[in-house]
């Protein structure tokens, strides 16, 4: 008999008023990534991702093109009947062979899962009690894998604190996402046939079939009250593809010696700094809410100015293009949420593909305007990691001051900064603890935050084993 798991609860944070029983708490314990075994295979879904695979492997689209051209050109009242031929038939066969294989295969494997994990069966009846509870949000945490539940109305009145206001978002009376596609449409079109951007560009950025993004609020359940981090899903909007396709023009943009690539090269460079830098106060800042204050036509801008001004070769796209695509995938975002449609006027959405690269290019150039007053300020060592910035200052100055300053230089952002422990000598950066040793050097280990649950997908779950 395979051993009972055991149960970690602080996966589980439970801001609303509903008290979970056991068995609920057990099943949330699994998080939001567990894969529950189906109680039967989607038919449909089945046979339409078949077809469609068909569809891209052999001739049969361009078969049904050419059928449908035909019957078009036939009278509505004519009577024939269009026979296939003996490829045709042979395509036929062959998926309809195919499909119903696959389907049987499916159901055999499906049902003799659902039989060996009864818990399955329990948790699902779990989850559909949870969802029929309309007062509850069940979601992530911003930081952090687990599950947190809201009351559903102090979810919605934290993000309307956020939409409500003016200066970075809009709310709309119609949906302009048809509008806003053919005008993209449009302008890729003529930007093709002008040969200003490449086949390859125009298929990864004309839209088709366009939605409007959601919006959603994740709990920063470490802070203070439990403020929302507001996350668009833009997957499926109209200037997605746009924004993937311009980080592909725009990455190189970034000066990535600049930039902490990860802990563990941070970790390596901290190794080869001189042992004097340890007798520097070690400060770490942080920069709020980094990406709905981005500001938007400063950032666009720097990027006109870096590919047009300061490069020696130019993209084939004429600066007013490039300058409109750039409205487009960042100033043109339009979203719902609780079924009404919002603008985003300002700041950049955390979920576009853009948002990471423009944050990058905007606080880049922001540490080139004022990074000659930084010594004068105290500042020894700046090394920076999205938002957060590890820095080394002369123990003279106050942290304190240094961070009003920075937060002086540009009015759309605020630092916050954290100071060493004076009695352990430690600060905490990314996900490492640094602990100074005065004329030796640094060392650093693992640091767990606080919101660190430790959950990791359970070898239970329905998903494919490499996950």
């Amino acid at each position: 008999m395979t051993p009972k798991q055991t149960i970690n609860r602080k996966v589980v944070t439970n801001l609303s008023r509903r008290v979970l029983s056991n068995n609920e708490v057990d099943c949330l314990t699994n998080g939001l990534d567990f894969g529950l075994v189906p109680a039967h295979v989607d038919d449909m879904g089945v046979i339409s991702n078949v077809e469609q695979f068909f569809h891209h492997v052999t001739n049969i689209y361009q078969n049904h093109k050419s059928l449908m051209s035909e019957l078009e050109e036939k009278t509505k009242t004519s009577a024939e009947v269009r026979v296939l031929t003996a490829q045709e038939m042979a395509l036929a066969s062959n998926l309809r062979s195919i499909t119903d294989s696959f389907r049987f295969q499916a159901n055999r494997f499906c049902h003799k899962r659902y039989g060996d994990n009864p818990e399955h069966e329990q948790y699902r009846s779990v989850l559909m009690h949870l969802k029929e509870d309309k007062s509850l949000v069940i979601t992530r945490p911003d930081k952090g894998r687990g599950v947190v539940l809201m009351n559903k109305n102090e979810y919605l009145s934290k993000m309307y604190a956020i939409v409500n206001d003016s200066s970075k978002f809009k709310r709309l009376s119609t949906d302009p996402t048809v509008a806003r596609e053919q005008n993209l449409i449009k302008l890729l079109n003529r930007l093709l046939k002008e040969k200003s951007i490449t086949e390859q560009f125009f298929k990864m950025s004309c839209p088709k079939g366009s939605n409007p993004g959601r919006l959603y609020g994740l709990p920063k359940i470490h802070k203070d009250n439990i403020p929302l981090r507001p996350v668009l899903s833009a997957i499926g909007t109209f200037n997605y593809g746009l924004g993937k396709a311009l980080t592909n023009i725009l990455s190189d943009i970034i000066e990535r010696e600049k930039m902490v690539r990860d802990p563990f090269s941070f970790v390596e460079e901290l190794k080869t700094l001189p042992k004097s830098f340890s007798n520097y106060k070690m400060v770490s800042f942080d920069i709020s809410s980094l990406y709905t204050n981005v500001p938007l036509d400063e950032t666009i801008e720097i990027i006109l100015k870096n590919l047009y001004e300061t490069r020696a070769t130019p993209p084939t796209i004429q600066r007013d293009d490039m300058k409109q695509l750039l409205i487009f995938a960042t100033k043109n975002t339009h979203f719902l949420f609780d079924n009404n449609l919002y603008d985003q006027v300002d700041g950049v959405s955390m979920g576009s593909p853009l948002a990471p690269l423009l944050a990058e290019i905007f606080l880049q150039d922001f540490e080139k305007k004022h990074s000659s007053t930084f010594t004068s300020m105290g500042i020894v060592y700046w090394k920076r990691y999205v938002d957060d910035t590890f820095v080394l200052i002369d123990s003279t100055f106050s942290a304190k001051d240094i961070c009003t300053k920075l937060s002086q230089f540009q009015k759309s952002i605020k630092f916050t900064c954290e100071e060493e422990a004076a009695n352990t000598n430690t600060v905490s950066f990314l996900n490492i603890l640094i602990q100074k040793q005065p004329g030796i050097g640094f060392a650093t280990k693992v640091h767990r935050k606080e919101t660190f649950s430790g959950l990791i997908t359970k070898w239970s779950s329905f998903v494919p084993k490499a996950y």
